[in-house]
């Protein structure tokens, strides 16, 4: 039986928490009532150190897919095969590597973002591009992931303190250029 999107959202929230066994705490919906393309389902991983690593499921394509006829809870495994995958993955063994700065400067890229679209966290570094909404945000590849795709880590100020280098962001820039 078909339910409507806010609905639909909950349990596959609900559906993803349990197959995965993290804390609801840790899974949580981005958007509105009704789909839209920025709408997803953001899923915390633990990472350690100053890392934080969130997975995002965009929402509005699987309720498309559902309001055709698949079943919730079929996507719900494929998303959670889709998140301990990426846990056991070799770009995410990577990440351990990230408080230190000698091992992370070779993968260090730009990513050019839309500052209002991207949901790009206030403790990014990025710079700005002039005359548009575009950043050159600092991200750390980390590698081809699964489902072809690449694995990347964004740049926080947190990192550059454990890097030893605060308020050091043009030359972080400058380095992924």
């Amino acid at each position: 039986m078909n339910c409507n999107y806010p609905d639909f959202v909950e349990q596959m929230q609900a559906r993803i928490t349990d197959l995965i066994g993290y804390e609801a705490s840790n899974i949580h919906y981005e958007g509105g009532l009704t789909p839209s393309p920025e709408d997803r389902i953001l899923v915390d991983l633990p990472a350690g150190h100053s890392v934080k690593e969130t997975m995002r499921v965009k929402t509005s394509p699987l309720y498309h897919e559902y309001m055709d006829g698949s079943d919730i809870n079929d996507m719900g495994e494929n998303i959670a095969k889709c998140i301990i995958d990426h846990l056991l993955s070799p770009a995410r063994r990577k990440m351990v590597d990230l408080t230190d700065f000698d091992k992370a400067r070779k993968n260090l890229c730009i990513q050019l973002v839309n500052i209002e679209k991207s949901g790009l966290k206030e403790n990014a570094v990025y710079r700005m591009v002039p005359g548009g909404d575009i950043a050159e945000a600092v991200y750390l590849y980390l590698g081809e992931s699964n489902y072809n795709s690449f694995a990347s880590a964004m740049v926080t100020q947190s990192m550059l303190k454990a890097w030893g280098m605060e308020n050091q962001e043009n030359e972080i820039i400058d380095e992924a250029i």
